[in-house]
């Protein structure tokens, strides 16, 4: 009973979202101004798990709804608690978005962030990183 409660009590620490909604902004590699905003946050289930978890965000002028992906060994059932990511299929390729978390003493939350979009027919990539994400006050 008691290691039952550590579990619940364990992941409901996890599913707490450790970043506030708003707006994040960092540099792109080229050194131009990149943006991500954090629209909410809510669980496909009743109760808070973090692989129900979906993190609504917007950059530019797309809507993506990320979500932690699994972590599948022989010996256990775990989320990546380092990233939030979604992909979409396209007509002819797909688009992928991901953003890496931090946990750390000097720093806890959005740090970065990958789009790519991929036509399979032609093989071309557009790809835009985004690092050093911080918060701005709104």
């Amino acid at each position: 009973m008691k290691l039952s409660v550590v579990i619940i009590a364990l992941f409901s620490l996890s599913a707490q979202a450790h970043f506030k909604l708003g707006t994040y902004k960092g540099l792109t590699l080229e050194g131009t101004e990149c943006a991500v905003k954090f629209e909410s946050v809510s669980f496909t289930t009743a109760f808070k798990n973090p692989l129900a978890e979906r993190v609504a965000v917007s950059v530019q002028d797309k809507s993506f709804v990320l979500q932690h992906t699994s972590k599948v060994d022989a010996t256990s059932i775990m989320f990546n608690k380092g990233s939030l990511e979604a992909t979409v299929p396209l007509q002819g390729g797909a688009e992928f978005f991901k953003v890496i978390m931090l946990e750390s003493d000097v720093k806890e939350g959005p740090d970065s962030f990958v789009h790519m979009i991929h036509n399979w027919k032609t093989n071309e990539v557009s790809k835009i990183k985004c690092e050093n994400l911080n918060f701005q006050a709104e």
